[in-house]
């Protein structure tokens, strides 16, 4: 002690860093001691030590959540000594999805670090939600790859909300992105099915997003570029309870290049995401916006499979779609009460006629509250109200209808050409128990709705079971009835549409093996009544039955913030039926038998992140044309369809990999992270095209390898 003492009169500084391992934020609350005297960092986790020249010095640093570090280095040093600290989870380090008691009986969770860390998702929580155990496996850049279908549901069937409200679409074009800036979102969960009777109008999934709610102790934000979009985010406290985020994103290929001559009108998109909350002794109290946007131009057809003559004829679609909302949102101890504007637009243009406009403004409003009835029975109430105006001007394509069932299904129905306004109000109620038995948990439930559209009411038992049969090992149980009236356009094809009528199903257990290794598996069945459903020749269409059942096993393994792991398998049927005796069962769109994937990713060192997706299905089903006939009063020729989705893709195969590398400064980190995907033919099919006369039929192949690189700076 005394030489070192006598040492300080030639101190030098050191500067510290402390951050968190992972994504490089400040640790200002981490408690640091240096040779036995405290030291107290600033808000942005650093401090100057005055240590002497060639004298050993030791610095112990703690923290109530992150594991604590000592270390022993002899100043000077060239540089700052940036040290990151691990969070801890509970128990330990080890994190298990498995065992929480609520009526949602499938529950997939996906947190910022799965998101940032997971290969071909592009830093993108949502687009993990492709990935997860029951989703239909889709490929990137098809028509098909922003539908979310889920254990056999239809793209339609299912809802996606942030932060209660709901939202129109999931992904921008092609699925490339979300329409959530990843940034702000704290959590993201998926319901595949069974779920309690907190949700519905709805025959499919619940995709909920949550954003970040824990008020920042200082300024922080990122900026980032990759191949495709540029954006960025910032989090900042305010004085007297008050903070504030936001965040953009924007594609920039359009800005840069060209269109081609199959995209006229380059593909773009934005999305964004603003807050403004106050943090109250008993009540958070926040003002919020969102929105998206997605643009392009394309000929209705593969140019590569038409002559030079041919290819002058081609017409073009142009399409764009975006919606934005303001909304306000009140939390206290076990409630929420929040409420939006959305508006909503859809736009479509066919150049050789055809016109489809949709402005959708509506007033979601939902409250949810809880609380504890007694010490063995909880409750849960809330309610939705949504009362909107839908304004829609649609002019038929005529025998180009077909040729955007996807983007703009309103221009195949073959209606008279409308301007309309349609009033609509929609409200849905719930109650739910939660009953505690010794080692099982019972969660009765019923929902009931009204729609002003035919004023049906709808009434929906729902209850789920958990039996905690050992220590480690549980057995769920849940299910109910499910309904889910049309949208508002399909009601101008035809407005006596029925509601969609199912009851479903789902038997699983979760075995944790060694508190370690989670093993899931689960078994669904679901049987629907007037499935409402769009095929490619033209209007919506009644089936009057539909079938849906299968079985999922998935193993998870995940010590957080080093290493994670899930492998997944699943089989599954999705089938409809006409409902005439002489009818056979077909396959619907979400009709995929095998599928299944493995995730890993592995922090080899604080800075270094390896990772690995694989992805394989069945190939997903489309109805072919079995031949067409000449129509020489219009000199063209009209397609004749085969059986409903009687064709299929080739089985598809995907590999993503990425590597990611953290360079820490003193005031700011930088990540380096590189993606490639690989994709095996004939898996690079994404989708069937045919020449003028419908008489050579090909696929639109995608790319074999490709990379994708990105630069993200945090501070």
């Amino acid at each position: 002690m005394i030489a070192w003492l006598l040492a300080a009169a030639w101190a030098g500084q050191v500067e510290l860093v402390v951050r968190q391992h992972g994504d490089a934020a400040p640790l200002p609350r981490a408690e640091v001691v240096v040779q036995g005297t405290p030291v107290a960092l600033d808000a942005r986790g650093r401090a100057t030590l005055e240590l002497p020249d060639g004298v050993e010095a030791t610095v112990v640093l703690t923290s109530l959540d992150h594991q604590g570090q000592t270390l022993t280095f002899t100043p000077p040093l060239d540089q700052p000594l940036v040290v990151f600290l691990r969070p801890l989870s509970e128990p330990g380090e080890i994190v298990v999805e498995a065992f929480r008691p609520t009526a949602e009986v499938t529950r997939h969770h996906v947190d910022a670090e799965m998101a940032y860390e997971t290969p071909g998702t592009f830093d993108d929580a949502v687009r993990l939600v492709q990935a997860l155990p029951g989703v239909n496996v889709q490929r990137e850049y098809s028509p098909s790859s922003g539908d979310v279908s889920v254990r056999g549901s239809l793209a339609g069937d299912s809802r996606f909300y942030l932060d209660g409200i709901e939202v129109p679409y999931l992904y921008h074009f092609n699925q490339y992105a979300s329409v959530f800036p990843a940034s702000q979102l704290d959590s993201l969960d998926l319901y595949p099915s069974g779920y309690g009777a907190r949700y519905g109008d709805a025959t499919g999934a619940i995709v909920e997003a949550v954003s970040k709610t824990d008020r920042p102790d200082d300024i922080t934000g990122s900026a980032g570029i990759n191949l495709v979009t540029v954006g960025g985010d910032l989090r900042a406290p305010l004085p007297k309870g008050w903070w504030v985020s936001a965040a953009f994103r924007r594609s920039f290929h359009d800005i840069v290049t060209q269109g081609t001559d199959q995209f006229p009108t380059w593909p773009r998109f934005y999305d964004f995401s603003a807050r403004a909350e106050h943090v109250g002794e008993r009540t958070t109290v926040g003002i919020f916006t969102a929105g998206s946007g997605d643009t392009y131009g394309r000929v209705l057809g593969e140019l590569d499979v038409l002559d030079p003559y041919e290819q002058e004829g081609v017409p073009t679609l142009d399409f764009g779609r975006d919606w934005q909302l303001l909304g306000v949102r009140v939390r206290w101890g076990r409630g929420r009460f929040v409420t939006a504007f959305l508006h909503d637009l859809v736009a479509a243009d066919v150049s050789e006629g055809g016109l489809y406009r949709k402005r959708s403004m509506s007033l979601p409003t939902r409250l949810d509250a809880d609380g504890t009835a007694l010490s063995w029975l909880d409750w849960a109430v809330g309610g939705e109200l949504r009362p909107e105006v839908t304004l829609v001007e649609l002019e038929d394509a005529g025998r180009y209808g077909p040729l955007v069932v996807r983007e703009a299904a309103p221009l195949a129905w073959q209606v008279a050409a409308t301007d309309a306004t349609l009033p609509r109000v929609r409200f849905h109620g719930y109650g739910e128990l939660q009953a505690k038995a010794g080692p099982a948990r019972f969660f009765p439930g019923v929902r009931v709705g009204m729609d002003s559209v035919g004023w049906s009411p709808t009434i929906e038992p729902r209850l789920a079971v958990r039996v905690r049969v050992a220590e480690q090992t549980e057995l769920r149980l849940g299910g109910g009835r499910y309904q889910q009236r049309p949208e508002t356009e399909q009601l101008l094809a035809d407005p006596d549409l029925p509601t969609t009528d199912a009851w479903s199903a789902v038997l699983g257990i979760d075995q944790t093996i060694a508190g370690r290794v989670e093993i899931v598996a689960d078994g669904y069945v679901k049987a629907s009544r007037d499935v409402v459903w769009q095929p490619v020749s033209g209007r919506p269409v009644v089936a009057a039955h539909g079938l849906a059942y299968g079985a999922e096993l998935t193993v998870r393994y995940r010590l957080r913030d080093t290493f994670f792991l899930w492998a997944w398998f699943a089989y599954g049927r999705a089938l409809l039926h006409d409902g005439s005796d002489d009818g056979d069962w077909f396959s619907s769109d979400a009709d995929q038998p095998f599928s299944g994937g493995v995730v890993a990713s592995w922090n080899v060192l604080p800075a270094l992140q390896l990772a690995l997706r694989y992805r394989a299905a069945t190939g997903n089903t489309f109805t072919d044309v079995v031949g067409s006939l000449y129509d020489a009063s219009d000199d063209t020729w009209v397609p004749r369809f085969g059986n409903p989705n009687g064709a299929r893709l080739p089985d598809y195969h995907k590999i993503d990999l990425r590597v990611a590398y953290t360079f820490a400064f003193r005031r700011w980190s930088l990540q380096l992270a590189a993606d490639v995907w690989i994709v095996p033919p004939p898996a690079t099919a994404l989708y069937p095209t045919w020449s003028y006369d419908y008489g050579v039929t090909d696929y639109v192949q995608g790319p074999i390898v490709l990379p994708l690189l990105g630069l993200r700076a945090t501070f």
